[in-house]
């Protein structure tokens, strides 16, 4: 297992959407007979200790509930219903102010786990982004320094972190190809798991 980090980055965990094309919270969905969230939890966890945030949204209290064992702390985004960006902006604005960076990651992705966050911590150089390269593109996970955070703070709508990513020119890319394994509809679910070589139980 990794060492946590002694920088004052933090890792906010995305756990905000409704999952309509899922059908149900996919931030619940066990995998390998855990929830989503709290997989995404524990492989922050492991790597920056307890500085870990998680935004919460649609079926708060139940993620929240999910969460109780690990003790990590979470932020509600009231305004979930507007997209991605309110998340980022909530989790901007709650962060401490000693924080230097944040390392934003999504529950849906269960092949991303603390090794790949791990490399991206590992590969922060200097005021430069650092984000996952897979499948021809760039995305999250990804690490912003603090001087982005009022670019972060300014997004809209459904224009995530993505929107940012591509307006840099000077990103650091780290190779993870498991980030390109992401879980938004029932379909996806024996997809993935076949894709990155694990076993998935979904408990009702």
């Amino acid at each position: 297992m990794s060492t946590p980090s002694t920088s004052t980055t933090w890792v906010v965990v995305l756990a905000a959407g409704a999952s309509r094309r899922m059908g149900s919270a996919k931030q619940l969905l066990l995998w390998e007979g855990t929830p989503l969230v709290c997989r995404a939890v524990r492989s922050a966890q492991a790597v920056v200790g307890d500085r870990v945030l998680v935004v919460t949204g649609c079926c708060a209290q139940e993620v929240r509930d999910a969460l109780a064992s690990t003790g990590v702390r979470s932020v509600h985004n009231t305004q979930w219903n507007e997209g991605v960006a309110s998340s980022l902006r909530v989790a901007v604005s709650a962060l401490p102010e000693d924080c230097d960076g944040v390392l934003f990651c999504s529950c849906d992705q269960p092949g991303v786990g603390a090794p790949q966050l791990q490399a991206l911590l590992d590969a922060r150089c200097g005021d430069k982004v650092v984000a996952a390269g897979y499948a021809d593109t760039v995305g999250i996970p990804a690490c912003f320094p603090r001087s982005r955070f009022e670019a972060l703070s300014s997004l809209s709508g459904e224009h995530g972190a993505k929107a940012l990513l591509n307006a840099e020119h000077d990103l650091v890319e780290v190779a993870i190809a498991q980030a390109k394994f992401d879980l938004d509809e029932p379909a996806d679910i024996p997809l993935v798991a076949a894709a990155i070589g694990q076993d998935m139980t979904n408990e009702e």
